[in-house]
């Protein structure tokens, strides 16, 4: 489970409980793994380790798709979708494999960045918001001042009650965005948060 894992797992459990559902639920957090691939160069890098580059094309791998891949003879569900504006997959695959898919990602050239910079610097530029690090569920977001200017026209699940809480006056809660503005400390190296 990611970041939210717990959260949703606890919400799974009191549901099934609530509902006297005979269900198991299990917690595979350490038998997966997840590797993001994104970047403007993520699918002719990914082409030059999977067993059919073919496959990757657009048309034979849409947006939004889930394609079983092979890569360094380990197989990997890969599911293109980005989280940081620009094309990429995540690639999920069984615990065991991940070194060996992890260095044939890093042959090709690939730059490795820990989530504080894909998730964060990447994804706020994209204008999605996290649950739970930039948005709790208990604000909305107006309430936490993160909505986007226009509300796209087509109907989605929420968007009545979205656009009652951008046409109040005032929010109940504001929330503020802090920014770093000098990242250099005391001896002269950049920090980051």
């Amino acid at each position: 489970m990611s970041d939210a894992g717990p959260r949703d797992l606890t919400y799974m459990r009191r549901v099934a409980q609530d509902r006297e559902l005979d269900v198991t639920l299990t917690d595979a957090t350490e038998d997966r793994i997840t590797i993001g691939f994104w970047g403007p160069e993520a699918r002719a890098k990914l082409q030059t380790v999977v067993e059919d580059p073919a496959a990757l094309e657009p048309e034979a791998f849409p947006f939004a798709a889930l394609r079983p891949i092979r890569i360094a003879g380990r197989e990997v569900t890969a599911f293109r979708i980005s989280y940081v504006g620009e094309r990429g997959w995540e690639l999920h695959m069984a615990y065991e494999d991940g070194l060996a898919v992890w260095d044939a990602l890093r042959s090709t050239g690939a730059i490795a960045v820990g989530i504080e910079t894909y998730a964060n610097s990447r994804r706020m530029e994209k204008s999605l918001r996290l649950q739970n690090a930039d948005l709790r569920t208990e604000y909305n977001l107006f309430e936490a001042s993160l909505a986007r200017p226009k509300v796209k026209e087509a109907d989605f699940r929420g968007k009545a009650k979205h656009l009652e809480y951008a046409a109040r006056d005032h929010q109940p809660a504001m929330l503020c965005t802090l920014v770093m503005t000098d990242n250099i400390d005391g001896n002269g190296i950049a920090r980051y948060a």
